[in-house]
């Protein structure tokens, strides 16, 4: 596989795995306002939802930023000796 394929789709992953913990954050943020609203039941699995909330948010930032490392070490190296780069 091509070194930009490859950071392409760790990229593709990591923002995949943002969007699924923001819309997971989203969906904690309701079960806690309904939760409170509704004052009938308790919601004792909140630091659980949390932790499966965090896991994703990590993990989707660093294959994110190793894409984007990768993506960086991938292009071509600039020449400086070249003709366009020379002073006169």
């Amino acid at each position: 596989m091509n070194i930009q394929e490859g950071a392409r789709r760790m990229k593709y992953v990591g923002r995949l795995m943002l969007s699924i913990a923001f819309v997971a954050l989203l969906l904690i943020i309701l079960a806690t306002l309904i939760a409170n609203y509704a004052r009938t039941f308790n919601f004792p699995f909140f630091p659980l939802f949390i932790v499966l909330w965090l896991w994703p948010t990590i993990l989707g930032a660093a294959f994110l930023i190793a894409g984007w490392i990768i993506e960086g070490f991938a292009q071509p190296q600039h020449d400086t000796t070249s003709p366009e780069h020379a002073s006169d």
